[in-house]
């Protein structure tokens, strides 16, 4: 009876743990579902409606080719977001205040202009001036969790893009706790 028990307790860990990776799984904003010259807040309500949590959006409009439809743009014809500063700096910020991100990666794309990413103000990604081209971030993980997303190009003209942006979010509480949880009570299990 007792190796039934501890069976039972082993299914019920493996079955938190499998939990808490679905919590922390990876979401993906292809932004085909914001509306085309959408700004801030037709960005946030897209992206709260697939990550489920309050998210702040400074910034960007959502396009899906240059020159209204005339010409693909570096990222194609998809939705993406873009900040162009013709004569200021382009960027647009978006903020996980509520549940802050472990992981990111996303496309970019740059027409006149250079590609900067930051998170919580520390630099981690960059790509150089060209007057065409996209590039892909790779995926990075942070040391500690991130609340804010910052892309920029550092100069005074240019148009910078993004789309296709993944995060993972930090796992709920709840999960974790659950998994604690089945472990403690492992523990006392086989301390009895």
């Amino acid at each position: 009876m007792g190796a039934v028990r501890r069976i039972g307790w082993i299914v019920i860990l493996v079955l938190g743990v499998i939990l808490v990776e679905d919590a922390g799984g990876v979401i993906v904003f292809d932004f085909e579902g914001a509306p085309v010259y959408g700004r801030a807040g037709e960005i946030e309500a897209y992206m709260e409606g697939v990550y489920g949590s309050d998210i702040t959006v400074v910034g960007g409009t959502v396009r899906d080719a240059l020159f209204g439809g005339w010409i693909s743009g570096p990222l194609g014809d998809d939705n993406y977001v873009r900040a162009k500063g013709w004569c200021g700096p382009a960027e647009f910020s978006i903020s996980f205040e509520e549940v802050p991100i472990t992981s990111a990666s996303f496309d970019s794309g740059v027409v006149f202009s250079s590609f900067y990413a930051y998170a919580d103000g520390e630099e981690i990604f960059r790509e150089g001036w060209r007057c065409w081209g996209s590039d892909n971030s790779g995926t990075i993980y942070f040391d500690s969790p991130v609340t804010t997303l910052r892309f920029s190009n550092r100069c005074f003209w240019g148009e910078i893009e993004m789309d296709n942006l993944s995060v993972t979010p930090v796992p709920e509480p709840a999960t974790v706790l659950l998994v604690g949880l089945g472990g403690l009570i492992l523990r006392m299990r086989r301390l009895k």
